[in-house]
């Protein structure tokens, strides 16, 4: 994705990124909290696909990942000027605007599974691995891959209502297309459910099958699954969810 929250452009392969963070040094991020202190606060946090073990890893995604959440949060601060000066409205900002308070009249899984289809019709699928877009490019452009499906969901979840804890970006691995894979996991009444551009309705994450989970990215940071953690839960295939 590009991104511009840290000056620069982003231009990475997933399929790249994911090989170079296989190897790069995995371990605790020393941000905020001591390592030791983080890990004890994260195990106390019930993660998607019943995962423990989860361990912080530092490279090319991470620094993505860093870079793309400075520009949500741009795009935060954008979408509540939006929300005062109706002036400074982008056309990308009106209609995330129009999403979430089309959501915001539901409750629960009904306003995560508004989110998932509005986003999903919202956006048309193109290929798209070289770069990671911020939530308003991407609505703003109309198109894109996997990734920009998640990222878009991830940050309209937020702007719902959600909290952060309660929203992360997964990348998983399809076993049967043997390709890498973005979706979106929200938290809702200590259940996790998967938004995914292929289809429009939602699965709790132990009904994903034949994909191994890889990452979760969220307010944490990057973390990756253990390798003895990883299972088989089923993707169901399709470009994307039609009506």
């Amino acid at each position: 994705m590009r991104a511009h929250g840290s000056g620069r452009t982003v231009w990475m392969p997933m399929a790249v990124v994911l090989t170079l963070l296989a190897g790069a040094t995995e371990g605790l991020a020393s941000n905020a909290l001591s390592a030791g202190t983080r890990q004890t606060a994260l195990g106390t946090i019930a993660e998607p696909f019943a995962s423990s073990g989860l361990r912080f890893a530092e490279g090319p995604l991470a620094q993505i990942w860093r870079d793309l959440k400075a520009q949500i949060f741009i795009d935060m601060a954008r979408m509540s000027l939006c929300a005062a000066q109706e002036a400074s409205c982008s056309p990308a900002a009106r209609a995330v605007r129009n999403i979430v308070a089309e959501a915001r009249t539901r409750d629960g899984l009904a306003r995560a599974g508004f989110i998932n289809r509005a986003i999903n019709l919202a956006i048309r699928p193109r290929i798209d691995p070289f770069v990671w877009r911020s939530p308003l490019e991407i609505m703003s452009m109309g198109s894109g891959d996997c990734k920009e499906y998640a990222v878009a969901k991830y940050f309209a979840l937020l702007e719902a209502g959600f909290p952060e804890a309660d929203v992360k970006l997964v990348i998983v691995r399809d076993m049967a297309a043997n390709q890498d894979h973005a979706i979106v996991a929200v938290r809702i009444d200590a259940a996790w459910f998967l938004l995914d551009n292929r289809w429009l309705a939602l699965i709790r994450d132990f009904e994903l099958s034949r994909a191994e989970p890889l990452f979760i990215l969220d307010e944490h940071g990057v973390r990756r699954f253990a390798h003895q953690q990883t299972g088989s839960f089923t993707v169901r295939g399709g470009e994307r969810a039609a009506e």
